[in-house]
């Protein structure tokens, strides 16, 4: 006994636990074992499927209910006063408990069913008391009772997006595969894709549908009326900082990927099986699940950097880069190709249109900064030609017009190397890696101290001009 903080409350609980069986053995001889619905929710089966959580526990017999059984009990009315001689353990129980967040009822009727008297009995499937499990019990709801806080988590889910190593964000968030518990509850707020598995009561969440960004606070553990003046901790905003990871997974990887609706709820206690969850109700984009964008460990050290740099006021501000980074991860969610390529064009002329000439400006300006990325080895001349002919092809698909009617696109569309195809997907995979590395470039000059103002177009392209080789078409009107 002296090794519990109540050590009361330990024989009361005892007690009770030992008349409410000796009253079931008597009345029913044996226990009924049943498969019931668990309060935990959804749970890992196996690999990646999820199912609503059973066990097989002690059915109580029909037409008695449990409160009836416990309060004719002497013992149980010793446990109740017992429980109000005690001032800690009477704001505890019978009372108002939670958290800023949530709040719930916990009744000792139900403490005593469900986290005593219903696991006592499942477990040896008999009325018969066991001191070492009614401890083993009794250790968990005193320890619960005395919890100082409730873990609260907040989070986006990111779908489209494998990651080998979670990524620590700033403000205290993380991008990371969600634990069983942050699955099953977005499985039931709906904010995830999922299959139906062998049954109504199956899902599988893909790999890669298992991602989210995530903030996780501790909040005092509170009882009685909540006090309305109390200060709130916030949570940080999860769903924006979602949409920034996002375009900087397009940035990074590619593929296609989109932010869901926000989640927000207090993780399961033994004692306290849940408070629920909320959720937002934003739209969100569906995405191609056979394209993820798969990040490398090094790109993954990237992340967090590309991130910040998006959040900052000098691209926030800008205008025309977020018009590109909403149309760059729009690209990645169609499931046309064609219409891909428009928003990439549009993307394209936010960031290198002009008043005048817009399908040369374009070309020109995309030509001029791309000719020092290391990683495209096409020489700037042949990114003007292709840029030219993607922007002619973007406006023959917004008009309406059939492009292979077009004399320059009779016989296929051309990509960098100068083949051509007869489909439109290769050239957006082109247009998309180009439009990857231009964007990011752009965006690290704005955030270098030391750079000029990009709109100085007519100096950067003097510059590749007088290096005498690789020798773009510096005129719309030249040959």
């Amino acid at each position: 006994m002296a090794g519990y903080y109540k050590p009361k409350l330990h024989e009361a609980l005892k007690r009770v636990a030992q008349d409410a069986l000796a009253q079931f053995k008597e009345q029913d001889g044996r226990p009924f074992p049943n498969i019931l619905t668990d309060f935990a929710g959804w749970t890992r089966q196996y690999q990646d499927y999820f199912t609503m959580a059973t066990k097989v526990l002690w059915q109580r017999p029909p037409g008695r209910g449990m409160r009836g059984v416990l309060e004719v009990l002497d013992s149980m009315r010793i446990l109740q006063n017992t429980i109000k001689e005690d001032p800690e353990l009477d704001i505890r129980l019978d009372n108002l408990v939670g958290c800023v967040f949530r709040y719930g009822r916990r009744d000792l009727y139900f403490v005593v069913e469900f986290n005593l008297l219903r696991p006592l009995i499942g477990e040896h499937q008999s009325y018969e008391f066991d001191d070492a499990s009614f401890d083993n019990l009794y250790a968990t709801i005193e320890h619960e009772l005395f919890r100082k806080t409730y873990e609260c988590v907040a989070l986006t889910p990111i779908i489209g997006v494998e990651i080998p190593v979670p990524i620590e964000l700033s403000a205290g968030l993380m991008l990371r595969r969600m634990d069983d518990e942050e699955i099953g509850v977005c499985i039931s707020a709906n904010a995830i894709p999922m299959e139906l598995g062998s049954s109504a009561a199956q899902m599988l969440v893909l790999p890669r549908c298992q991602c989210a960004v995530v903030h996780e606070i501790a909040v005092p553990v509170e009882y009685g009326q909540p006090d309305l003046e109390r200060s709130i901790p916030q949570f940080a905003d999860t769903a924006e900082a979602a949409d920034r990871v996002v375009m900087a997974l397009r940035l990074l990887g590619g593929g296609s990927v989109s932010a869901t609706r926000p989640v927000s709820f207090v993780r399961r206690t033994p004692l306290d099986l849940g408070f629920g969850h909320s959720f937002g109700r934003r739209p969100y984009s569906t995405v191609d699940l056979e394209n993820p964008c798969t990040l490398s460990t090094d790109q993954c050290t990237l992340l967090a950097p590309l991130v910040d740099n998006l959040e900052s006021p000098r691209i926030m501000n800008d205008g025309g880069m977020q018009v590109a980074l909403r149309r760059l991860v729009s690209a990645g969610c169609r499931s046309l190709s064609e219409d891909s390529l428009i928003d990439l064009m549009i993307a394209a002329e936010s960031i290198f249109g002009a008043d005048t000439e817009i399908s040369f400006q374009i070309a020109l300006r995309a030509a001029v900064l791309l000719k020092n990325e290391t990683t495209i080895t096409v020489t700037p001349s042949a990114i003007q030609k292709f840029f030219r002919s993607a922007y002619s092809l973007r406006s023959i698909l917004v008009h309406g017009s059939e492009p292979a009617r077009r004399k320059e696109f009779r016989n296929g569309f051309p990509k960098l190397d100068g083949s051509r195809v007869h489909v439109v997907a290769p050239i957006v995979e082109e247009l998309e890696t180009l439009m990857r590395h231009a964007m990011q470039m752009i965006i690290r000059d704005r955030m270098s101290d030391s750079a000029r103002e990009l709109d100085d177009w007519p100096a950067r392209i003097s510059e590749l001009l007088d290096t005498g080789h690789n020798q773009i078409t510096p005129s719309s009107h030249a040959p």
